[in-house]
């Protein structure tokens, strides 16, 4: 089983970062993690939900062979993302990939050069390209995260056309869940098709650290 929550950064300030990122700096043996914002409230997000939902507060995240974060000595798995105003995190008892990316305009030149004959060939012909582009972009960027490749994989490597407009399918074994919330497409991997939302609040999380 899966967890997922998303939380809005957008009004969280400096000084709040800053304090956020002395509290959970413990849990984290890379310090290049916690540089940037988007970084600090997503680990923190992390924390708060390995507490809530697996009643977890001893941890520390180190990072596997190919660089893919993993929580040491446990049988727990997370996947964080952000984009724009908004953070990500998926945790739960299966390894996971996920990806959120705003819903925006963009070039067709960019499916062109990353994305497969056959998934280009249906984008040229959608009839909202920003929405179609992101959510592809989103379920190749979650099963690269997945296996821990990130795009250096290919997103090429990948072909989900013949799952234009599906929500929830299954290809070559893995589970992908894909929706839009708040402006931004989501899409996460795993092996799991249960995913459960959990609601965040920056004042929760700041409180529980």
């Amino acid at each position: 089983m899966l967890y997922y929550s998303l939380l809005d950064i957008s009004a969280i300030t400096d000084i709040q970062t800053d304090n956020i990122r002395q509290k959970i700096a413990r849990h984290f043996t890379d310090g290049d993690s916690l540089k940037r914002k988007e970084s600090v409230i997503a680990r923190a997000l992390l924390c708060h939900m390995l507490d809530k939902c697996f009643g977890v507060r001893d941890f520390t995240v180190d990072s596997d062979k190919n660089g893919k974060p993993v929580i040491v000595n446990s049988d727990l798995y997370f996947n964080l993302s952000h984009s724009g105003n908004f953070v990500l995190c998926v945790c739960g008892d299966e390894n996971t990939g996920c990806d959120i990316e705003k819903i925006m305009a963009c070039n067709f030149k960019v499916a062109e050069r990353f994305f497969c004959e056959n998934e280009c060939r249906l984008l040229s012909a959608s009839d909202n390209f920003p929405f179609d582009f992101m959510r592809m972009w989103t379920l190749k960027e979650s099963v690269l995260k997945f296996s821990g490749k990130g795009i250096s994989g290919g997103l090429d490597s990948w072909d989900f056309s013949g799952y234009y407009k599906e929500d929830k399918f299954m290809l070559d074994g893995l589970m992908f869940l894909s929706f839009e919330k708040n402006g931004y497409y989501i899409s996460v991997c795993s092996r799991s098709d249960e995913l459960i939302c959990v609601e965040a609040f920056i004042g929760d999380i700041i409180m529980d650290l």
